[in-house]
């Protein structure tokens, strides 16, 4: 990249009620330090966008769809950090 030309620029789309939205802004801070981009930042209402696709929020999901989106934001385990718990995840039962 010259001086002339213009700094990258990101746009980040993000939802406040989304768990996804800190680990987004901290990959997307670090990557525009690393580049020099510039960050826009966009917030999505999650709840017309579930809305509108027919999904229902999570409150208002059956108490075992609840249960396995716990299970899916839970973090796996590498398996370069020498641990092979990441083939052996299970879901807690009651």
């Amino acid at each position: 990249m010259s001086a002339s030309d213009p700094a990258p620029a990101v746009a980040c789309h993000f939802g406040f009620l989304s768990l996804w939205s800190y680990v987004g802004s901290v990959e997307s801070r670090a990557l525009a330090g690393r580049t020099g981009a510039a960050i826009t930042y966009k917030p999505v209402d999650l709840l017309a966008v579930f809305a509108a696709g027919g999904g229902k929020p999570v409150k208002e999901r059956p108490l075992q769809r609840q249960a396995h989106r716990l299970v899916e934001i839970r973090p796996v385990p590498s398996r370069r950090s020498g641990c092979r718990a990441a083939s052996r995840a299970t879901v807690p039962s009651r």
